[in-house]
C-alpha cells in the first residue's frame, strides 16, 4: 500500500518541476535567440493571415450557423439514414460531420462542441465524432499545398482524397465498435433537453462570434508553435534529431522535414516541400495534423472531456491511413511533379496564396470573397441593431 500511495506523491512533485524546467528554458531560448523567435511568430502570422483565417473561418460560421439556427435539425431527415447506417450517430450529426471533412481541422471539433452544448448527442458521441471529423479540407490541401507549395494541383486532390477516405474509414469502423458494443440502437438526448434554435438573425450573430473567438485561439497556437519551432531550430535541436533519424536509414529531406510536420503542419508542408520529402510523408503529416491543430482542437472540445490519449491516438492513426490511400491512389494515378518547388514562408519573395485571400483571384474564388465580406457586414449591422435595441427602447 506504500508504495502505491508514493508514487502518485512523486508524480505530483515531478510535474511542476518539469514544467518549471520547461518554461525557463523557453525564457532562456528568448532571451538568447530573439531574432529566431520573432522570424518564427511572423511566419506563423503569415501563414494565419493568408491561409487559415481564409480559409477556416466562413467554415467555423457555417458550422455554428447549422447548430445554432436548428439547421442542422432539418437536414436530419435527408442524412439521418447515412448517419445511422454509418456512423452508427444520430441524423443530427450529418451536417457536422460533412463541413468537418471540407471545412478544415477546427471546424468539425466546434461543431461537435456546439452539438453537445445544445444536448444533441450524448459525450461519448461526441468523443467518437472528434476522433474522425478532424480533416484538412481541400482549401488547404488542393490551394496550398498541392498549388503553391508544389506547383500541382492533382497532388492536393490526391491528398484530400486519402484524406477523406481516411476519415469515413474510421467512423465506419468506430460505429461498428459502437454497435458490438452498445445495445444496437442509435441512443441521442431527449428532444426536450435540446436547446430551441434561434431566430436566424441572431444565430448569425452568436455565430459570426463564435467563429471569431475560434481563430484568435486557433491563430494564438500557431504563433505560439512557430515561434518555438524557430527556437529548437536555433539551439539546435531539430538538426540534431535529424541526424539521429538519418542514422536509422531515413533520407535526409524525410529525416528533416518529419519533425517539422510533427510539429506545427503549415510549416512543415512548406520545409517538405523546400526539400524534397517524401510524398507519403506529406500525406502522414497532413492526416496526423500536428501537435499545434491538436492543441486547438482539444481547446475547442474543452467542454466535451475528450481522453487525450485516446484523441492522439487516433491522429496517429488517421496519418498511417492517409498514407496508405495515398499510396495506393499514386500508384494507381501517378503523378510527376515539377522540378521546382515554390516555398512560402522560407528565402523567397512569393507570397502564399490560398483559400479566399489570393491575390489576382479566379472569378469563383473572387465571387466567394466578396460574398463573405457581404455576410460580415451583415453580422455588423445586426449585432449593432441588438446591442442598441434597449436603449432605443428606453429612449
Amino acid at each position: 500500500m506504500v508504495k502505491k500511495i508514493g508514487k502518485p506523491r512523486e508524480t505530483k512533485k515531478t510535474k511542476p518541476i518539469l514544467l518549471f524546467l520547461a518554461v525557463l528554458l523557453g525564457a532562456a531560448g528568448l532571451v538568447f535567440y530573439p531574432g529566431e523567435a520573432a522570424q518564427g511568430a511572423s511566419d506563423g502570422l503569415n501563414f494565419c493571415i493568408h491561409v487559415l483565417i481564409p480559409s477556416t473561418f466562413p467554415f467555423l460560421v457555417l458550422a455554428s450557423f447549422c447548430i445554432h439556427s436548428g439547421l442542422s435539425l432539418w437536414l436530419e431527415r435527408l442524412l439521418r439514414p447515412v448517419t445511422r447506417l454509418l456512423f452508427h450517430l444520430p441524423g443530427c450529426c450529418g451536417a457536422t460531420i460533412l463541413l468537418g471533412m471540407v471545412g478544415g481541422y477546427p471546424v468539425g471539433a466546434r461543431g461537435i462542441a456546439a452539438l453537445y452544448r445544445q444536448g444533441s448527442v450524448t459525450r461519448e458521441q461526441a468523443n467518437r465524432m472528434l476522433y474522425f471529423c478532424v480533416n484538412a479540407g481541400p482549401s488547404f490541401t488542393i490551394s496550398v499545398i498541392g498549388s503553391s507549395l508544389y506547383g500541382r494541383p492533382l497532388f492536393g486532390v490526391y491528398l484530400f482524397a486519402s484524406l477523406t477516405a481516411a476519415s469515413l474509414l474510421m467512423g465506419v469502423g468506430l460505429g461498428i465498435f459502437s454497435r458490438l458494443t452498445a445495445n444496437g440502437t442509435v441512443s441521442s438526448p431527449s428532444a426536450s433537453s435540446a436547446a430551441a434554435p434561434m431566430p436566424w438573425g441572431d444565430a448569425l450573430v452568436v455565430s459570426a462570434s463564435d467563429a471569431s473567438r475560434g481563430m484568435v485561439g486557433a491563430c494564438s497556437f500557431v504563433l505560439l508553435f512557430s515561434s518555438a519551432l524557430a527556437l529548437l531550430r536555433g539551439v539546435g535541436f531539430v538538426p540534431l534529431l535529424s541526424q539521429g533519424l538519418c542514422a536509422l536509414g531515413i533520407s535526409p529531406a524525410s529525416a528533416e522535414a518529419i519533425f517539422p510536420l510533427l510539429w506545427e503542419i503549415g510549416g512543415g508542408c512548406a520545409d517538405a516541400s523546400l526539400l524534397g520529402a517524401s510524398l507519403a510523408l506529406v500525406a502522414f503529416g497532413v492526416g496526423f495534423s500536428g501537435l499545434c491543430v491538436q492543441f486547438q482542437v482539444l481547446g475547442f472540445a474543452a467542454g466535451i472531456g475528450p481522453c487525450r490519449w485516446k484523441f492522439f491516438l487516433s491522429r496517429l492513426c488517421h496519418g498511417l491511413i492517409s498514407a496508405g490511400f495515398f499510396a495506393i491512389i499514386l500508384r494507381m494515378f501517378p503523378m510527376a511533379l515539377p522540378d521546382r518547388t515554390v516555398s512560402v514562408f522560407h528565402n523567397t519573395s512569393q507570397m502564399l496564396q490560398g483559400g479566399l485571400s489570393a491575390v489576382n483571384a479566379p472569378p469563383l474564388r473572387a465571387i466567394s470573397a466578396g460574398v463573405v465580406l457581404i455576410v460580415l457586414c451583415i453580422v455588423l449591422i445586426l449585432s449593432n441593431l441588438k446591442r442598441n435595441g434597449p436603449d432605443r427602447k428606453l429612449g
